[in-house]
């Protein structure tokens, strides 16, 4: 299969998961993209950084996409969404600089480990009422996003693998957690964006500017803006329930991929 058309279906994919589940499509993107890498031999001993690096930038895209759609139907949570906002720069500014002084294997292992949790924590919860009133811990919403930045930038995802429980389990609905997860993917991905071009800047084995494979991005982008929009109309239809389930199982997916 040519490359340009693996591009523009993975696009399609990631935009679809940003908009319908408030994910930034890194999960499926940035596997996708070193295992492209490493069968192509480009990039050679980049393969993880370039493909998390291109992949935040793929997802400042389909953020602003995803949170057009969802602002419309007055979905996203702004006021969450402000108090997130320092933790989630503090955060990806950190797992930038993390990014080259931690082992990725072992990094990877926690995060399989926590995806496991929290979809097994999803689906045990699917006949609990969603819209439970946790105000009380809303004050630990800044050093929650401030967890979610490190790991979403370190990963290359837009962080609705954790905002999404996290906005759920604080008594949010399923609906307004992915709206307002699409809209906290966008400062991740900008953070993270920048981050790289400074480490490229200052790495003299960088392989590309910004450890961005532009050929790749760009297909992705036009893929990924047009049918983050479906996505994101698509979950304002489908029952919460079914959607959390969903959620739940491509957690639990990824997370035994990952670990196997």
């Amino acid at each position: 299969m040519d490359l340009w058309l693996i591009y523009l279906l993975l696009g399609a994919f990631a935009g679809l998961l940003a908009g319908l589940l408030g994910v930034g499509g890194g999960l499926v993107i940035v596997p996708v993209l070193v295992l492209v890498f490493r069968e192509n031999n480009m990039v050679s001993g980049f393969e993880v950084h370039v493909a998390v690096a291109s992949s935040l930038v793929t997802i400042i895209v389909t953020s602003i996409s995803s949170i057009y759609t969802h602002h419309q139907r007055s979905a996203v949570r702004w006021d969450l969404f402000a108090r997130l906002l320092p933790g989630l720069i503090v955060g990806g500014v950190a797992g930038v600089w993390l990014v080259g002084k931690m082992s990725t294997e072992w990094l990877g292992w926690v995060f399989a480990l926590f995806e496991i949790m929290v979809a097994v924590y999803m689906l045990s919860s699917l006949d609990a009422g969603s819209t439970r009133s946790r105000s009380g811990k809303e004050r630990f919403l800044g050093l929650s996003g401030a967890v979610v930045g490190v790991f979403s930038t370190i990963l290359g995802i837009g962080g609705g693998t954790l905002t999404v429980p996290l906005l759920n389990w604080h008594g949010i609905s399923i609906h307004q957690a992915v709206a307002t997860s699409a809209a906290c993917g966008l400062p991740i991905a900008l953070v993270g964006m920048a981050g790289f071009m400074v480490l490229s800047i200052v790495d003299p084995l960088a392989p590309v500017d910004g450890y961005i494979y532009w050929p790749a991005v760009w297909i992705i982008i036009l893929s990924s803006f047009l049918f983050a929009r479906v996505g994101a109309c698509w979950a304002h239809v489908i029952s919460p329930r079914y959607l959390k389930k969903f959620f739940a199982g491509l957690l639990l997916l990824l997370g035994l991929r990952m670990l196997f």
